[in-house]
């Protein structure tokens, strides 16, 4: 009889360990946190024409023909794609007693491309970190304090690419991400595709919440979890020019 409830409590708490020990970062790349990244701003215009060499001679024309114009240089066309409603900006956290998930409803920006190329792409999003929500009210409401977003002085958090690089089947995103005023470069692996006029991306990627001080020093931050699960699915429409 014994023996019957040690197999009938071991299929009740079976279940149960998998939950705990199965977390969102398990399956989620750690992406590269360094240093901030020195982003070159777009070069503005010159005031003066810059020195060139002199052209070689052209061959005489027929008294009387009119000269031929040189043709001007191509210019790559740019492109801006406005993040819409369909876009997803998400996290998890996680301690022993399981996982908390959370997302961030109200941002703006976009993706500029140049030529049609995904490569040229240049990120820029400002998340408004008072519109933090998560799948506990008390929760959202403790993110919220100085200790963790401290959205009373920091209301929003940024995100600037640096590249765009292809890798393999997909690419990994460089840039600086800034929250709580701190500002770290970052790189992580996406899929991103352009069609038309829309442009897709997604990506999942964990980061040490350490490194923008959130949650540092308090009690909770012992069971807390370091690593926090990110979930990006963006969706950008082309704007009309």
């Amino acid at each position: 009889m014994k023996s019957i409830h040690r197999l009938a409590l071991a299929a009740l708490l079976l279940p149960l360990a998998a939950i705990g020990c199965s977390k969102p970062t398990d399956n989620a790349p750690q992406a590269t946190v360094g240093d901030a990244i020195v982003i070159p701003e777009a070069t503005p215009a010159a005031t003066e024409p810059a020195p060139v060499a002199a052209p070689s001679e052209p061959a005489a024309a027929a008294p009387g023909t009119p000269a031929e114009p040189q043709a001007a240089a191509p210019v790559a066309a740019e492109a801006v794609y406005t993040f819409n409603q369909n876009t997803y900006i998400g996290f998890a956290g996680s301690k022993p007693t399981g996982t908390h998930y959370g997302q961030f409803t109200a941002f703006t920006g976009g993706v500029t491309v140049t030529g049609g190329a995904i490569e040229s792409g240049k990120i820029n999003i400002a998340i408004d970190t008072t519109s933090i929500s998560t799948d506990d009210t008390r929760l959202t409401g403790t993110l919220k304090n100085e200790n963790w977003f401290d959205i009373a002085k920091h209301p929003t958090a940024t995100f600037e690419s640096a590249s765009l690089a292809k890798s393999g089947e997909g690419y990994t995103i460089t840039g600086n991400l800034t929250m709580k005023g701190v500002t770290k470069g970052v790189s992580f692996p996406a899929t991103i595709t352009l069609e038309g006029d829309t442009l897709k991306a997604k990506a999942e990627f964990s980061v040490d919440r350490n490194e923008w001080t959130i949650g540092v020093g308090l009690a909770a931050d012992v069971i807390v979890d370091d690593a926090v699960a990110m979930e990006l699915d963006v969706e950008a429409v082309k704007a009309a020019q």
